[in-house]
């Protein structure tokens, strides 16, 4: 495969209108493809790119403004998964020679603390079931 194409191929998985393409290789099965699809679109609504940008015109400063973008934009949990995609996405531009190095290795990504999320108890749920909603269905 040349380089060339390479880059094709590898632009198209961060790229693409997911209303006229696929945005990952159909061989890519793994579970994690909704959550790299989700960081795509919040990547590409943060760069103002329509549909991409080139990977040359991805670095450290971009990749830490990218961070902040999430942390002001997401809730919880979502900026550190997020960023955590970008850097696998940007990876695989690395393994496939497209650049030589991952700008975003640098840029620090912890997990912060969380909301805390109330569950309902199991009495809760019962008595929830048991009230007439006044709908049939």
């Amino acid at each position: 495969m040349s380089n060339k194409s390479s880059k094709l191929k590898a632009t198209h998985m961060i790229s693409t209108n997911t209303k006229t393409n696929t945005p990952l290789p159909e061989s890519y099965a793994k579970k994690d493809s909704r959550v790299i699809e989700a960081m795509r679109k919040q990547f590409l609504e943060f760069a103002g790119q329509p549909t991409a940008l080139p990977f040359s015109e991805v670095t450290v400063r971009l990749c830490s403004r990218f961070k902040m973008h999430l942390e002001k934009n997401c809730n919880a949990s979502t900026p550190y998964n997020y960023f955590k995609k970008f850097r696998k996405v940007l990876k695989q531009a690395v393994t496939d020679g497209i650049i030589a190095s991952n700008p975003a290795q640098g840029v620090e990504n912890r997990l912060t603390e969380g909301i805390q999320k109330e569950v309902l108890s199991m009495d809760e749920i019962q008595a929830m079931a048991k009230v007439d909603c006044g709908n049939s269905e």
